[in-house]
């Protein structure tokens, strides 16, 4: 969508807060009216500039999910993704991440809908390695890794520790955890 573009460069600009539709729509040569068509206010324009950036993060974590590692590889591989894209882009472009924290603690569906097929995609990688059994079923497991993982994936805690490379630890932990729910 052509209006994505004008909206992000006027977000890393100005802020993620302060980007007005009618600066876009000059951007684009346009009248702020046609825009509404496609965007009831503001918030819409951050909202699908956020859900493209989760659409971009859930390729690289499917092409995580297909590598040929061994599951329990493949699921520490896809915990470090994670942390990296949103570490980097707190870093690199903290405009959109902010609107990305925003839409997240305010659980904007497709948020929500993210985190459900990462979930799910979680579950499937534990069915692969064979870790859900008795009081810790595949969707439990899965739970736990999230909860335990919460620092390197939540946006303000990823936001908070920006500066510092936390990847070593966040292996271990995924390594500790893993070896947990194999008992």
């Amino acid at each position: 969508m052509k209006v994505i573009e004008p909206g992000l460069r006027g977000m890393r600009q100005q802020g993620f807060d302060k980007v007005p539709l009618f600066d876009i729509a000059k951007d684009l040569g346009v009248t702020h009216a046609p825009l509404y068509t496609h965007f009831a206010d503001r918030s819409a324009l951050l909202d699908a500039i956020t859900e493209r950036w989760l659409n971009e993060t859930s390729i690289v974590l499917d092409d995580v999910c297909r590598s040929r590692k061994t599951p329990l590889k493949k699921i520490e591989e896809r915990f470090v993704a994670i942390y990296q894209m949103k570490r980097d882009h707190m870093l690199v472009d903290p405009e959109p991440y902010r609107a990305f924290d925003l839409a997240a603690s305010l659980e904007i569906h497709f948020v929500v809908e993210h985190i459900r097929r990462l979930m799910t995609q979680l579950e499937q990688m534990l069915e692969e390695a064979d870790l859900g059994h008795g009081s810790y079923p595949f969707k439990r497991a899965a739970e736990v890794l999230f909860a335990g993982t919460a620092a390197f994936h939540h946006p303000k805690l990823v936001m908070q520790a920006a500066t510092l490379n936390r990847e070593p630890l966040l292996r271990k932990i995924v390594q500790s955890l893993l070896k947990g729910l194999q008992k």
